[in-house]
């Protein structure tokens, strides 16, 4: 029984650091990028200036744990496999980058308290008010959040701008749109649409304006900053892609009224977002470790489409259908409609 604890409990902080930092260095794009690469740890080390012994040892923790092979009969030397070869992906390495960064980490060395006191503590952990204070006094760990939630984005577009039908509508708002990937790819799969709007706090906007990307060029295309606790601007359609699950029932339905006031007649609100109830049964580890992030980070919640339901009581709207994601780990779209 002991050893079986030691064994469950011992490498989890390890392998959050370790992976963070195989990250951060770009072990995995100098070892290759195919399966079949292999190299020398010296080899790795000389390229990076770094510690040949420090680096051995801390990629031989990843290969006993499922990340790397350790060649055998080949002294120090690894290889790829699956999960080690999709750190090479830049999505993948900016997810990991936030997920096993210093905001993230930090939060939950009061995850005890939060239990508690039935309230997040992420704050206190992090010497600010909550998560998005962070952020704030932090812009260089906002801009690695942006960069994450790029990465997704980007992984899903093209899929999500296939999922909903925007067929209908003559403005489109993605509402925490960021970098404007997903709005660029509706555009881009729905002629008809005549207006896409990239809506995000104007720090935001800001910050991207200065990253290394490439800015859309379709003239119906254009970017509005704001707070979507004050007003957004007026659309026939609102995107709200995984913003809803970063906040609880009382600001989630603070932001859905805010739409409520501006949407057009006849207007939709997707919420793309994962359903507690209604995923497939291999996303559940996913979605545990997901639900927990949201319990810890922001008070918030994954949520079941009952819990969908009663938050939508005490606002304009009501879910009209939705559409189920096929991809492990993909979100579905909750259509709502008003009342």
């Amino acid at each position: 029984m002991v050893v079986k604890y030691q064994d469950f409990s011992y490498p989890t902080l390890q392998l959050s650091s370790a992976l963070y930092a195989v990250a951060k260095l770009g072990i995995a794009e100098k070892l290759g990028f195919d399966l079949e690469c292999k190299k020398k740890v010296s080899d790795i080390a000389k390229d990076l200036g770094a510690n040949a012994d420090y680096l051995f040892r801390t990629m031989h923790f990843l290969a006993v744990n499922g990340c790397f092979i350790e060649v055998p009969n080949e002294e120090g030397v690894f290889k790829h496999n699956d999960i080690s070869l999709a750190l090479v992906d830049p999505s993948i390495r900016a997810e990991t980058l936030l997920i096993n960064g210093v905001c993230h980490y930090r939060s939950f060395e009061t995850l005890d308290e939060t239990i508690l006191t039935g309230k997040c503590q992420s704050g206190k952990a992090l010497n600010s008010k909550d998560v998005w204070d962070f952020y704030a006094k932090n812009p260089d760990k906002e801009v690695d959040f942006a960069r994450a939630m790029t990465a997704k984005t980007k992984r899903l577009a093209p899929i999500l701008a296939t999922l909903g039908d925007y067929s209908d509508f003559d403005t489109v708002c993605d509402i925490g749109g960021s970098q404007g990937i997903l709005i660029s790819e509706i555009l881009s799969k729905n002629p008809n649409v005549k207006k896409g709007i990239n809506f995000d706090l104007a720090a935001v906007l800001g910050n991207i304006k200065s990253e290394d990307r490439v800015h859309p060029v379709d003239h119906r295309y254009s970017e509005c900053p704001g707070d979507f606790f004050v007003r957004v601007p007026a659309a026939d359609c609102y995107i709200l892609k995984m913003i809803l699950h970063d906040w609880d029932d009382n600001k989630s339905k603070e932001i859905l009224n805010t739409i409520g006031k501006s949407m057009n007649n006849n207007g939709r609100v997707h919420i793309i977002e994962l359903i507690r109830d209604n995923q497939n049964p291999i996303d559940e580890k996913y979605l545990a470790s997901m639900d927990l992030y949201m319990l810890q980070l922001f008070g918030a919640k994954e949520r079941s489409l009952k819990q969908w339901e009663e938050l939508l009581k005490d606002t304009p709207f009501v879910i009209d259908h939705v559409k189920n994601s096929a991809i492990p780990h993909g979100p579905n779209i909750i259509v709502l409609r008003k009342k």
